[in-house]
């Protein structure tokens, strides 16, 4: 329950993730199945306290709602990439017997705009974090060097026939490679 959120008298496990209205849990767990990068989300609500019928989601605990970006009738988009390299990490303090030294960076691109002006729009984006563990050890001695990688596209079409309906579709695919060195001897 540390990790994941005991929230209103309920469990972890109660809590409902939504993302565009879709149930995103992992049965039984109460854990998120999927991992939406920051940048795709447009805004998010949370009700709290399951004992409120309104809008209770089947959630005891918390329930939590995101809605993923559109296109608009302007082209926008951003492209950015950052670095975190362990020179500039403060020594870490923790309670944990494990011990590395971690290198992070980010890649983040995304585009959108009208296909047909004020009626159909597209947004697409690529999310690429990867982590690198060196000089890895913990009770038992050295243990293998880590590099997390992953790979993730999201593209989404928003048509609005009328001025009273929208219709979003949206697909997401991302793909996580981890990759074990041998421990040194």
């Amino acid at each position: 329950d540390g990790v994941r959120g005991p929230s209103a008298g309920g469990s972890g496990q109660d809590n409902t993730y939504n993302f565009d209205g879709v149930n995103v849990n992992l049965p039984l767990f109460g854990t998120l199945s999927a991992e939406p990068a920051t940048h795709d989300i447009e805004q998010f609500a949370v009700v709290k306290g399951g004992a409120d019928a309104t809008d209770f989601n089947r959630s005891a605990g918390i329930s939590l709602n995101s809605v993923s970006r559109s296109g608009t009738n302007a082209y926008h988009g951003t492209l950015s990439y950052q670095v975190q390299p362990e020179s500039l990490i403060a020594d870490r303090e923790t309670t944990s017997a494990s011990v590395f030294e971690e290198d992070k960076d980010w890649l983040t691109a995304n585009f959108g705009g009208p296909i047909v002006q004020d009626r159909l729009f597209f947004y697409v984006s690529y999310y690429a974090p990867t982590s690198t563990r060196e000089n890895r050890e913990n009770l038992y001695g050295d243990v293998p060097d880590y590099e997390s990688t992953r790979d993730e596209f999201f593209g989404k079409l928003t048509f609005s026939p009328t001025a009273s309906i929208l219709l979003n579709a949206s697909y997401r695919t991302s793909d996580r490679t981890a990759d074990r060195s041998p421990a040194p001897d």
